[in-house]
């Protein structure tokens, strides 16, 4: 992605300060709005963003799980790749390969969307 690593809100998982370069291109847009987004440090994020978290915030890392990104919903699954039959909503029955969206195998979603097999997929995602 070529974005600095940064600390900024999660607005759309964790709802609280998360350190990386995941965040969406338009809070590095310009520097109004990468003032208000983009931070330094974790306390200037949490002061600007969740004040009442405490300590709180930032979240203890725990695990490997990130924060979630809508842009990256339909960019190629860029780990390491595998072929998977997946659900394919837009053609409402399941398919196979790589071309699966990158957020099906990150953050923990890859155990309910990837699958090694296609009936569980499909009895998973299109019952009837």
């Amino acid at each position: 992605r070529g974005q600095p690593e940064m600390w900024y809100p999660d607005l759309y998982g964790k709802q609280n300060c998360v350190h990386g370069s995941n965040y969406e291109h338009w809070m590095n847009e310009n520097a109004e709005i990468r003032d208000q987004y983009l931070h330094g440090t974790a306390e200037n994020c949490c002061e600007k963003w969740y004040p009442t978290k405490g300590a709180s915030c930032p979240e203890p890392a725990t695990s490997e799980i990130t924060a979630v990104n809508p842009e990256a919903e339909d960019e190629a699954y860029a780990g390491r790749l595998r072929p998977y039959y997946f659900p394919d909503f837009s053609a409402n029955s399941c398919g196979y390969g790589l071309n699966y969206p990158a957020w099906m195998g990150i953050n923990g979603y890859e155990r309910s969307y990837l699958f090694t097999d296609g009936a569980t997929c499909c009895d998973r995602h299109f019952k009837g």
